[in-house]
């Protein structure tokens, strides 16, 4: 069994079937990132940012027509890239080294191979590749899921993927060139915190913040990234895609 057959292995015990979609949403970013509103920003989840083509019919929509859809992929997991692909910790019992059965990435992987998606995953990186469901039109409608420990269990509405409306594919594109040897050089720290600042500021703003992280990490004497802060190369390749 190939690498990749094993990242999706883990949903072969979803029992979700898709039904009726209620609204459709258009997948234009994805990345695995933290949030402070969950385990205190401790664990990697994945996350769509979507556009809705068509009015969603639930009460905790907001009124834009974007918005940010998380997905549980379980503890035991780790970016070094930015939040474009995740990796198991060191310490990952070899047992436990796919997304597990009881989150909600492994019932969306469970979906989208019934849904035919699997090919497509797979030819934009696989299962642990944020970027390869960007440029998916999904139909989605409000489901149940369950959460909490074994003893105490709560079940909440959310909404989920039911049908593909467009399978435009967008694959992600690795740096290259002197890019990519920038890139390489960073610590997985400061490659996180400087994609951040590329994605939430401006590009003055990401230089003078490359600058601070250059200074922190002892970092003033790698010319090559003091190039690549000088033009706006480095920013734009460290854009959502």
């Amino acid at each position: 069994m190939s690498s990749m057959e094993q990242q999706w292995m883990p949903d072969a015990g979803s029992t979700f079937e898709p039904g009726n979609g209620s609204f459709t949403g258009h997948i234009f970013d994805a990345e695995w990132a933290t949030d402070a509103g969950y385990l205190a920003g401790s664990v990697l989840r994945l996350l769509w940012k979507i556009k809705v083509s068509e009015p969603l019919d639930w009460s905790a929509f907001d009124g834009t027509d974007v918005f940010n859809c998380w997905w549980t992929i379980g503890a035991g997991w780790e970016t070094h890239d930015g939040g474009r692909t995740v990796v198991n910790t060191d310490d990952t019992p070899a047992l436990l080294k796919g997304f597990r059965n009881n989150t909600l990435y492994s019932r969306i992987l469970g979906w989208a191979a019934k849904a035919q998606l699997k090919e497509r995953i797979n030819e934009a990186g696989g299962p642990r590749v944020a970027a390869a469901w960007t440029g998916l039109s999904l139909r989605f409608e409000p489901d149940t899921y369950e959460v909490g420990t074994r003893e105490e269990r709560t079940t909440r509405t959310r909404g989920f993927p039911t049908a593909v409306v467009d399978n435009q594919m967008r694959l992600p594109e690795a740096p290259t060139g002197q890019t990519a040897q920038v890139l390489a050089s960073l610590p997985p720290a400061m490659l996180n915190a400087l994609t951040d600042a590329a994605r939430a500021g401006t590009y003055q703003q990401f230089v003078d913040t490359g600058m601070d992280l250059a200074a922190e990490y002892d970092m003033l004497g790698n010319n090559a990234l003091i190039q690549a802060l000088s033009d706006d190369g480095l920013y734009k390749e460290l854009q959502p895609i």
